[in-house]
C-alpha cells in the first residue's frame, strides 16, 4: 500500500508544523513527535534506525520526500503484519501459537488451492525452518511472502 493523497496531505501538515527551525528536515526528536501524533510510539533506537535508513546524505535528519517514503513503507509493513497476524490466529484453531499440518491444510484449502497431500507436506517442509512439524507465526509469514502459492 502506497500512501494515498489524504495520508500524504496529513504527513505534509505534520511535517510543516514540526519541521526544525526552517531547515525543513526531521531530526530524531521531531520524528518521535510526529510518530506519536500519528499514533505510534517507537523506541529511540527504532527512530534512529528509521532516520539512518533514509538519510542518504548522512546529516542525521530527513526531508519530506524521505519522510513520506519511509512512513509509507512502515504503514505497508504494519498493514501486512496485521493481515498475517489475523489470518494466523484465525487458522490456529487450538490457539497454541503454531499451525499444524491439519491447520495448514485448511489455510491452503481456504486459498482455493488444489493441492494433494504430498504437495502440502512439501510446503510445510520448506516453511518449517526448525523442522518441528508445525509453523510458528514467523514461519507462516515467510511462507506467505516467499512461496508461490
Amino acid at each position: 500500500m502506497d500512501a494515498n493523497d489524504d495520508q500524504i496531505h496529513e504527513f505534509e501538515l505534520a511535517f510543516q508544523i514540526l519541521y526544525s527551525g526552517g531547515t525543513r528536515r526531521f531530526t530524531i526528536k521531531e520524528l518521535d513527535t510526529v510518530m506519536r501524533a500519528l499514533g505510534h510510539t517507537l523506541s529511540e533506537n527504532k527512530l534512529e534506525n528509521m532516520i539512518s535508513e533514509m538519510d542518504i546524505a548522512g546529516k542525521g535528519s530527513i526531508g519530506f520526500p524521505e519522510f513520506v517514503s519511509m512512513i509509507s513503507r512502515k504503514l505497508n509493513e504494519m498493514d501486512y503484519d496485521d493481515e498475517y497476524r489475523g489470518a494466523f490466529h484465525a487458522f490456529d484453531k487450538d490457539n497454541n501459537g503454531y499451525l499444524s499440518i491439519a491447520e495448514l491444510t485448511e489455510v491452503l484449502i481456504g486459498l482455493s488451492l488444489k493441492l494433494n497431500e504430498h504437495e502440502i507436506k512439501e510446503i510445510m517442509r520448506r516453511a518449517d525452518h526448525d523442522q518441528d512439524g508445525q509453523l510458528s507465526y514467523n514461519e507462516f509469514v515467510y511462507m506467505m511472502m516467499t512461496m508461490s502459492l
